[in-house]
């Protein structure tokens, strides 16, 4: 997923006219949630080994706990200001990080929403589009709970443990897993 989302922000970068690549102009920023976890920790390697073979200017950032909303805001309030070309965002909050992407996108910066979808009313509320990479968590839970479904045999029960509540890839999976 991260190596996709990386071609495309090449794309981006490097078919959009620059007048000039200095200082951040032509650099990408990953902002990602959670570099304690191992997840977040294996796609940062990887999208720092896909810009390397590519000579991409990739540079990382992330908060230490997924729930450092207000952290993460200030990072990308940061990478605006120091006029990034591209951000690449697994946002932390599904709502609260759209108005900054907003504000990012106003100032010319592309932006790319990855891992975590932003929330789809709230992006229509704020009358923009930001593109998802990801997979389709709904999908995703709806097969597991269809393949526990055959493993149970119409005998037991399952048990949802969620993760944290209001982000919208962990409704997504509850959802898909209950709905199946």
């Amino acid at each position: 997923m991260i190596k996709t989302t990386i071609c495309i922000l090449a794309f981006f970068v490097l078919a959009s006219p620059v007048a000039a690549l200095d200082g951040n102009q032509g650099k990408i920023a990953l902002v990602m949630k959670a570099l304690t976890n191992s997840f977040f920790l294996k796609m940062k390697s990887g999208a720092e080994e896909y810009a390397g073979k590519h000579h991409i200017h990739l540079e990382v950032f992330g908060v230490e706990r997924e729930t450092e909303i207000d952290r993460q805001i200030s990072m990308v309030e940061d990478l605006i200001s120091r006029d990034y070309r591209a951000i690449v965002i697994a946002p932390a909050d599904s709502k609260k990080l759209i108005p900054v992407c907003k504000k990012a996108m106003e100032k010319g910066i592309t932006v790319i929403n990855i891992d975590n979808p932003f929330h789809k009313e709230t992006l229509k509320a704020n009358q923009i589009t930001i593109p998802f990479v990801g997979s389709d968590n709904r999908t995703g839970a709806s097969m597991v709970a269809e393949y526990i479904r055959r493993k149970l045999n119409g005998k037991g029960r399952a048990i949802i443990i969620e993760g944290i509540r209001g982000i919208e890839n962990a409704e997504l999976r509850k959802n898909g897993f209950v709905e199946t």
